[in-house]
């Protein structure tokens, strides 16, 4: 299973922390949905990246899972 703890990225050369880079209802988001969590941590680090980016823009909680939920939909 994949550690909610952190995820490996090559832009920091070192470990991207959930707690210290990541908006935290993303995290909690990610921590409800563990085969999206397992998905992402597949990604590329500039995927990651893009997709951190991206929930950034959410406003709310329901924006924000609704982006967890659909972000590996068609």
């Amino acid at each position: 299973m994949i550690s909610p703890q952190s995820v490996h990225t090559k832009d920091w050369g070192d470990t991207m922390t959930f707690q210290d880079e990541f908006p935290i209802g993303f995290t909690m988001s990610l921590a409800q949905h563990t085969d999206v969590l397992t998905q992402f941590a597949s990604l590329s680090p500039e995927e990651q990246q893009r997709i951190v980016d991206g929930s950034r823009q959410m406003k709310s909680r329901r924006e924000m899972q609704n982006y967890v939920e659909n972000m590996f939909q068609g």
